[in-house]
């Protein structure tokens, strides 16, 4: 594959991060989809984070 063609994650302090593990890999992109629904962006965080959306459905009732 292309190097040009990866999709490259940068943190914070503008450092690229490469060599990331799949569970590293989910919660970069589980924190991604949260911060564009919590600027909205739109989504449904029941479809991509679906336990943190159970306890803030529970917290409301």
């Amino acid at each position: 594959m292309p190097r040009d063609s990866l999709d490259e994650i940068w943190n914070p302090f503008g450092e690229h991060v490469g060599h990331l593990s799949a569970t590293e890999r989910a919660d970069m992109e589980r924190a991604r989809a949260w911060s564009w629904y919590l600027n909205g962006g739109g989504g449904d965080p029941s479809w991509f984070d679906r336990m943190s959306y159970m306890r803030m459905v529970d917290r409301e009732r």
